[in-house]
């Protein structure tokens, strides 16, 4: 039974939410002190062992652009728009689960761990994305040398395109086509990818979802992705078994994100959860 006195460091908490409340209305924010939003580069938003990154590593060279993200209603969104482009990749808003190589800390104690060590692993979301332009809908993973990511150490970019609108091709050169969880995909491989402004290579292991319902669904304002689970061991053990990823090495991060090209457009994410 708990005591019917109200404890100094409960009424502490109540009186901090009661302040930020007030900041935030006199300040004139239209969100809720649990709800925050960003149009700052590089701004990040955590919500338990997610982080919500405004990433826009290709923009370096770009103006006039805004491209923002926000947590509402207990999920996520961001919005963007782009005007011009060459063909390359410029930003990629995401949900970061890990430890990316970028990154001090991982969001997780269950992240880095050694790909041999993986027995079950899922990934589940809810999400729409609409738009003009080019861009995608991908969930990433960095496969790293060490229990102890940095960008010196990475070895394989696990690159899982759940939709594509527009997209300008795929690194490397399509080697197989295979159905993992009852869904067909595209493998495409480039053994030594170059990326403009990154010293290192690695192998890039891209799987693109070939089914036509998910790209109709997607350009509908009011539908969400046919593709909402991810059986990501089952990606992991076709990897391995074609030694495109070494069973020594570390799964660092997972990240559901959009790959930004051209254009405008939004993306909601209901939920996101990586189970083990």
């Amino acid at each position: 039974m708990g005591s019917s006195k109200t404890k100094p460091h409960r009424l502490f908490s109540v009186m901090t939410l009661l302040l930020t409340s007030f900041f935030l209305n006199i300040a004139g924010c239209s969100y809720s002190p649990i709800d925050k939003q960003s149009c700052k580069a590089w701004a990040e938003i955590k919500t338990g062992e997610y982080l919500l990154t405004n990433n826009v590593w290709g923009a370096q060279d770009y103006k006039g652009i805004k491209q923002c993200i926000a947590t509402k209603d207990k999920g996520y969104e961001w919005n963007w728009q782009w005007q011009g482009h060459d063909g390359n990749v410029l930003a990629y808003p995401s949900i970061l689960y890990g430890h990316k190589p970028w990154n001090k800390h991982s969001t997780s104690q269950h992240l880095p761990v050694k790909v041999d060590d993986i027995k079950k692993l899922t990934v589940t979301f809810k999400a729409k994305q609409v738009g003009s332009g080019s861009h995608n809908l991908l969930l990433e993973s960095w496969i790293t040398s060490s229990a102890v990511p940095k960008p010196s150490t990475r070895t394989v970019e696990l690159a899982i395109h759940l939709f594509q609108q527009n997209w300008p091709g795929m690194p490397g050169k399509k080697v197989d086509t295979v159905f993992i969880d009852n869904h067909q995909f595209d493998v495409y491989v480039e053994p030594s990818i170059d990326v403009p402004g990154d010293e290192y290579h690695w192998l890039y292991l891209g799987f693109v979802y070939t089914g036509v319902k998910n790209n109709q669904l997607l350009s509908n304002s009011n539908a969400y992705s046919e593709l909402d689970r991810i059986d990501m061991s089952a990606f992991i053990s076709y990897s391995t078994k074609h030694n495109y990823i070494d069973t020594q090495h570390y799964l660092a991060s997972i990240e559901l994100g959009s790959e930004l090209v051209s254009g405008k457009g939004k993306t909601r994410v209901e939920s996101f959860a990586v189970e083990f």
